[in-house]
């Protein structure tokens, strides 16, 4: 799945799925779902309406050779949130990546398994915290990471999901309904990027995609 998002059609107060001059000091910090749930708002860029926010998802295939191509497609309208999926580097490799204008705000890499992973990048206007979610990841099962932060005002959580096509499929949803219920609240708009390898075109495969959607949690 490759696809941008508009945040003026993510700015709702349940869950949606969705498949760009440096500051001087960029303030970046960890937290635990549970603990970012008890904090009060993150830092915000001046003056950002909400709607104009652009995040991108892709499935990246492997990151290391390929950021700058992939910065290069998008220029001069770069994204704020860059989401990647399957970047195939082990925690030492993605600390090292680099790409001009973004900082990683957070990643999810596996340790057993050769490729899959999650990435997150974020622009270095945006002040940001990073969301732990290491404990609720299983490889290939459900990988996943996060970030909060704030624009005009407006908290906003982007959470980045990978599922392997070999990926056990209820174990995915059960971690999926434990992270929606401990990221969301009344103060925080979330979004969903990220790969879960469901066919939808097979009306028969196991893997139904309706209990994909019937599984979410419907936060009040």
């Amino acid at each position: 799945m490759d696809s941008r998002c508009n945040k003026s059609n993510a700015v709702i107060s349940k869950p949606l799925l969705a498949e760009a001059d440096p500051v001087k000091s960029l303030q970046v910090s960890r937290a635990t779902p549970e603990s970012l749930n008890r904090q009060g708002k993150t830092a915000s860029i001046a003056s950002t309406p909400v709607e104009a926010l652009r995040i991108l998802h892709q499935n990246i295939q492997g990151l290391r050779w390929k950021s700058d191509e992939v910065i290069n497609s998008l220029y001069p309208s770069l994204p704020h949130i860059l989401c990647f999926t399957e970047h195939h580097l082990n925690q030492h490799e993605i600390n090292l990546i680099q790409i001009d204008s973004y900082t990683l705000g957070a990643s999810y890499c596996r340790n057993s398994y050769k490729m899959g992973g999650v990435c997150i990048f974020v622009n270095k206007k945006l002040n940001f915290i990073s969301i732990d979610l290491r404990k609720f990841s299983h490889e290939r099962d459900f990988e996943a990471d996060a970030v909060k932060f704030a624009v005009n005002s407006v908290n906003i959580c982007i959470l980045s999901i990978y599922r392997a096509p070999s990926g056990n499929f209820p174990p995915f949803l059960d971690k999926l309904e434990v992270i929606l219920n401990l990221l969301h609240n009344n103060n925080t708009q979330l979004i969903i990027c990220g790969d879960i390898n469901i066919n939808y075109h097979i009306e028969n495969n196991k893997k139904d995609p309706s209990r994909f959607f019937t599984g979410l949690p419907q936060p009040n």
